[in-house]
């Protein structure tokens, strides 16, 4: 799953769990774990135009007293089926290495099982990494390899925690 489509499923799980209007959802995906998603304000209206392109989402405008009308966001059938779509694609993608990490945690914090064998597979792939940042002794006191060590580890731990 490329980052497009991660983003995509992001918003598409924001609309799921409630409606809502653009600038909720662009608040929402600037903080947390989504916030590693790089959506800006900008961005999210662009993905929400190109939903209600595609008939995934549609708006209703809402009063909002002496502030503009709001366009609340609501997801159709098509949309919740298009999300369906892209959590099961996530879940069986057969190029682990294309997958973000993000992506899948993101499925599987909207409920989509992942199988044990690409969880297990992605463990023994950061295993491996972190295995040759520790036996790189040349670089072994750089911040660049700290840095990625500890992240190896966290994903590590992370993914361990699912199976």
């Amino acid at each position: 799953m490329s980052l497009a489509k991660a983003r995509e499923m992001a918003v598409l799980s924001l609309l799921k769990a409630h409606p809502a209007h653009g600038y909720d959802i662009s608040r929402a995906v600037a903080e947390g774990p989504l916030s590693m998603l790089g959506l800006s304000r900008p961005a999210v209206y662009a993905v929400l135009d190109r939903f209600a392109r595609r008939g995934w989402v549609t708006g209703q405008t809402q009063s909002s007293g002496n502030r503009p009308d709001k366009t609340v966001m609501l997801l159709t059938k098509t949309g919740a089926a298009a999300l369906a779509k892209m959590q099961s694609d996530t879940a069986t993608v057969a190029a682990l290495p294309v997958v973000p990490l993000v992506a899948l945690l993101l499925a599987h914090d909207a409920g989509q099982a992942i199988p044990r064998a690409t969880l297990q597979a992605l463990v023994d792939m950061r295993k491996s990494d972190l295995a040759k940042l520790e036996a790189d002794s040349d670089h072994a006191d750089s911040a660049t390899s700290a840095l990625s060590r500890r992240v190896l580890r966290a994903e590590i731990e992370t993914l361990e925690s699912l199976l």
